[in-house]
């Protein structure tokens, strides 16, 4: 039987369309499911962590001017994914001001 036969037969694309629904209903179970990260990390914090953070970010001052933040005794991984939030969160705010002002001149790029 040639290729061109079992197409119009209906094994080729029934394959095919079985194989697309395995992949799709296994992407989706990942975006959605209950064990997994992006639904955790994407969901809006609650009041309790809200309150937490805002803690957290209060304190920062003092624990840094006390030594309870170690930046030194960082790990070189962890000085990079805070460098990189930093250029994030830069580069983000450079998009906004470019945005609100309504072009990119006068910024040095």
């Amino acid at each position: 039987m040639s290729f061109a036969q079992k197409l119009l037969d209906g094994k080729v694309f029934g394959r095919a369309l079985h194989g697309g629904q395995r992949v799709t209903r296994k992407t989706l179970n990942s975006l959605v499911g209950k064990n997994n990260f992006a639904w955790q990390e994407l969901r809006p914090p609650m009041a309790n962590e809200l309150a937490t953070g805002l803690q957290s970010i209060l304190r920062a001052p003092t624990n840094l001017a006390s030594g309870k933040l170690n930046v030194s005794g960082m790990t070189t991984t962890e000085a990079a994914q805070y460098a990189l939030v930093f250029a994030e969160i830069y580069c983000w705010f450079i998009v906004g001001e470019c945005i609100g002002k309504g072009g990119i001149v006068g910024y040095w790029v």
